[in-house]
């Protein structure tokens, strides 16, 4: 246009109102100054932000052109924020940045399992997957985060704890009196050292040894687990349309003890794209309230994609009755600004799991005659109209159903698995416009201190006008002073000399 400016260093047009260019950062109006120290400083950091942006790397985003070009706006904002004396630095929106380019560049779809120690999450994840993979045991056994997927190569992947992550959960364990003494009983500190800053273990292995092998790094019972900070599980015998993306994520329990650990399950809620909560049928009062309610804060804006699941539903005296009851109960309670917006989702939403009688089923040939009683039970409760003893097949299908496995697993296909790609598109778009929102924020108070100052500034420069003019008013009040003085003195002068005058004259008369 008419107007504009043209940039002499990259010949880039401007607006004929910018004094910077907005391609390379050179100072538009520098003819106009004689001191280039005027526009040295903001002409240094303009450039550095241009050059940054020039070479900003960009990695394309294949699976969604959409989320590609969010990325390329995220980096952007990222270059910026990386020159660090521009006064606009933010830990919080680094890890919102960090979070969404990981997100963006590896797309997995984490349905995390949260609860208290104990509220069978393993147990359930063991009935989805099809295989009693994850360790159970009746002392607590999930004390490291573990992740499920789908994979060609069944494989078991270690992450360990670094020596800063480990200092700063070793400080957390003071009041966890069972986690020291099970730390002195295997004494793991013997071997600490090993593996502590341990690179990460990469071991591929055939099915039937995934079991044995996590149970190695994940168990209560093995030394090494205090040390394992993640575990990732490749599985091969999943449905061959299982996405690969999509994430069973097993996480410590709520109430563990060590508060470090239970704060990465606290991470895990917040980032997962989807949350079943365990929570133990039995004894559904205060507690288990307090668990759903915590999950659902943290959840905030994703509370169509929280399941809450009833675990050990076997365990009730008249499991149909007394689930009925309470299931009634829980969608009054679960209904709400704080938890499901509509009753019609909380009653969708809340499902009841038998998951240890399932996977006795599932392996019923296999059972001792104690555990196969066990599964007998469950029939006998509900009055059904099964051979106890030996059960057939037929019934151990009937068994099946009831557990209400099937049907967890259904929904889990269908509200999430099937609709993966598009949920994980609509989390990436959130957090994208979180990333946006916090970043005009981060900006606007920048801004707006740097106003503050220049306010200032201008406020200091004119008290000190001020005080110069008060000081040259009470400067000339002086000389005026002084001026009268003089004059008063010189009159003063003029008459003592005529009165002496008048004195020597008289007295020479007299002689």
């Amino acid at each position: 246009m008419e107007n504009d400016v043209i940039c002499k260093n990259c010949g880039k047009e401007n607006n004929k109102d910018s004094y910077f260019c907005i391609t390379c950062g050179k100072f538009l109006l520098q003819e106009e100054f004689e001191s280039s120290g005027i526009s040295g400083a903001s002409e240094m950091k303009l450039e550095r932000i241009a050059d940054n942006l020039k070479e900003n790397p960009h990695i394309n985003i294949l699976w969604n052109d959409t989320v590609d070009a969010y990325a390329r706006k995220v980096e952007r904002i990222k270059s910026i924020l990386d020159i660090r004396d521009l006064g606009i630095e933010s830990n919080e929106l680094n890890d919102k940045i960090s979070k969404f380019l990981n997100l963006c560049r590896k797309p997995d779809f984490e349905i995390a399992f949260v609860g208290a120690v104990k509220a069978g999450k393993s147990t359930l994840i063991n009935a989805l997957l099809g295989k009693n993979y994850a360790t159970t045991d009746p002392n607590p056994e999930t004390a490291v985060l573990t992740k499920f997927r789908s994979s060609e190569q069944d494989y078991v992947n270690v992450r360990f704890y670094s020596r800063k992550e480990w200092n700063e959960l070793w400080k957390t364990v003071k009041d966890a009196d069972r986690f020291l003494e099970l730390y002195s009983e295997l004494q793991a500190d013997k071997i600490k050292d090993e593996w502590i800053d341990c690179r990460e273990k990469h071991i591929e292995l055939q099915n039937n040894e995934v079991a044995k092998e996590l149970a190695k790094w994940s168990s209560s019972k093995s030394a090494v687990h205090f040390f394992v900070k993640e575990i990732e599980v490749g599985i091969s015998t999943l449905a061959k349309d299982f996405p690969k993306q999509v994430v069973f994520v097993d996480t410590p329990g709520l109430s563990d003890p060590v508060s470090y650990r239970s704060k990465i399950s606290d991470k895990y809620i917040k980032n997962a794209n989807a949350v079943l909560v365990c929570v133990i049928a039995k004894n559904l009062i205060d507690e288990e309230v307090k668990t759903v309610e915590k999950v659902m804060s943290i959840s905030a804006h994703k509370k169509n994609k929280v399941f809450v699941i009833a675990t050990q539903w076997d365990d009730l005296n008249d499991p149909i009755n007394d689930w009925n009851k309470r299931k009634e109960y829980l969608s009054k309670v679960f209904t709400g600004k704080a938890f499901y917006p509509t009753r019609e989702m909380a009653q969708s939403n809340i499902l009841y799991s038998s998951a240890y009688i399932y996977n006795l089923c599932r392996e019923y040939n296999t059972l001792e005659r104690r555990e196969k009683n066990m599964v007998n039970v469950l029939p006998m409760k509900l009055d059904m109209d099964v051979e106890l003893g030996i059960l057939s097949p037929g019934d151990i299908e009937k068994i099946k159903r009831i557990t209400n496995i099937q049907t967890i697993n259904q929904v889990i296909v269908d509200e999430l698995v099937n609709q993966y790609s598009k949920l994980l598109s609509e989390d990436i778009k959130e957090l994208y416009k979180d990333i946006r929102y916090m970043t005009e924020r981060i900006v606007i108070e920048r801004k707006n201190r740097i106003n503050e100052t220049i306010t200032m500034s201008g406020a200091s420069i004119q008290e000190i006008q001020k005080k110069i003019d008060e000081t040259v008013k009470n400067r000339n009040a002086i000389k005026q002073c002084q001026k009268q003085l003089q004059i008063a003195l010189q009159s003063l002068d003029k008459s003592t000399q005529k009165r002496l005058d008048a004195i020597i004259s008289l007295m020479s008369r007299m002689e």
